[in-house]
């Protein structure tokens, strides 16, 4: 029953505005760490890879993303899809605005895998075509179980 209240990272692609053009392809590496609420226990260590495309409108980038997460100290992996709002607040460093959607299983038990929804709050800081995002989200499980986890990452992306 452990694999019910494990929660997934969300691959957390953030890009600053000012940076990219409208369309662009970024790849993104980074690394997430679970912890249960309330009881603040370490659920896994989850590195990422992810894709994701830059669609800068007047105020906002919408950058769509799908990734791929695994926690070697726990054996879960699973599918993560996000959208991440970017303000940019000056030409080098932009607000974000997370929403996520990650599955999420122990090795290959499909039928006992976990959905999770979750969004959150992070920075995207640029330097040219490099964009390093430290950032705060909060999942819960959907289903007839319902369990919380905070999740603090970074990733770093290059926009190509």
């Amino acid at each position: 029953m452990l694999a019910r209240h494990r929660p997934a990272c969300a691959a957390i692609l953030c890009l600053t505005a000012t940076q990219v053009w409208a369309g662009d392809l970024a790849v993104t590496a980074g690394a997430a760490e679970a912890v249960a609420l309330p009881r603040t226990a370490h659920l896994g260590v989850y590195p990422y890879a992810a894709v994701s495309v830059v669609l800068p409108y007047d105020h906002v980038s919408v950058v769509p993303g799908l990734g791929l997460e695994y926690s070697p100290d726990t054996g879960h992996w699973g599918f993560v899809g996000t959208v991440v709002f970017d303000v940019p607040i000056t030409a080098t460093l932009g607000g974000d605005v997370i929403v996520a959607v990650a599955h999420d299983q122990a090795g290959g038990q499909w039928r006992d895998a976990q959905l999770l929804v979750g969004g959150g709050l992070g920075v995207s800081i640029a330097t040219k075509q490099i964009v390093t995002s430290p950032s705060i989200c909060i999942y819960s499980t959907v289903g007839s179980t319902t369990a919380w986890s905070l999740v603090p990452g970074i990733s770093v992306s290059h926009v190509f």
